[in-house]
């Protein structure tokens, strides 16, 4: 639709303009047509899955992302439907942590269900899960842009996919919070204030990671 276009277009203007930025991998010179074709997805969301996910014993490839797709979907829709959200493409850090249903299949392809307690302490799932105060909290832009929630899940997939990277770059987050209005300065400030107040994240040499 012209409407999808027009959305991918204003994404990979975004990462042109902070190629330095973000991860080398991503080529910002096709990142239309990457954008385009992983509608309404963004592209970080199925490549983490393939860049690190696949390593996982118990991790179903096609089976596994597909479930965790359609409840995403799922939620996504009718979280715009009822006004709560209005993301306008589906990004890594806006997956429904919060839902148990899509915790649960997420525990399953990680055969770590030991981490849900990390989550809804740090992440989300209870009232008062630290990402979700920080962004209560925080200056209007980033309260709106739920950027505290956002950056934590992407560190969350990021970081326990992986047996042999499991941990979350900055450059990953930047990437994988890219939003065409978004002041990448944010993203610092959220890592900065997530680093001091969760319990479970760990960082060293800008690189983060929940355990």
């Amino acid at each position: 639709t012209t409407e999808a276009i027009a959305v991918c277009s204003e994404y990979a203007e975004w990462t042109a303009d902070h190629r330095q930025q973000i991860p080398q991998w991503f080529s910002t010179d096709h990142a239309r047509e990457t954008f385009e074709s992983t509608y309404p997805f963004h592209p970080t969301v199925l490549s983490v899955f393939e860049r690190k996910w696949q390593e996982m014993p118990r991790f179903q490839q096609t089976r596994g992302i597909l479930r965790l797709l359609a409840l995403w979907v799922s939620d996504a829709y009718q979280k715009g439907f009822k006004g709560a959200q209005k993301d306008t493409i589906i990004g890594l850090g806006s997956a429904p942590l919060d839902d148990p249903t899509f915790r649960a299949a997420v525990f399953e392809q990680l055969g770590e269900p030991k981490l849900e307690g990390a989550l809804t302490t740090d992440i989300c799932g209870k009232k008062e899960s630290h990402a979700i105060r920080l962004d209560a909290e925080a200056v209007k832009t980033i309260k709106k842009a739920r950027l505290h929630n956002k950056v934590a899940t992407v560190i969350f997939f990021e970081s326990n996919g992986g047996q042999t990277r499991n941990e979350a770059s900055v450059p990953e987050i930047r990437l994988n919070v890219a939003e065409p209005e978004l002041d990448i300065g944010n993203v610092e400030t959220a890592l900065e204030s997530l680093t001091d107040a969760c319990y479970y994240l760990t960082t060293e040499r800008n690189q983060y990671r929940f355990s």
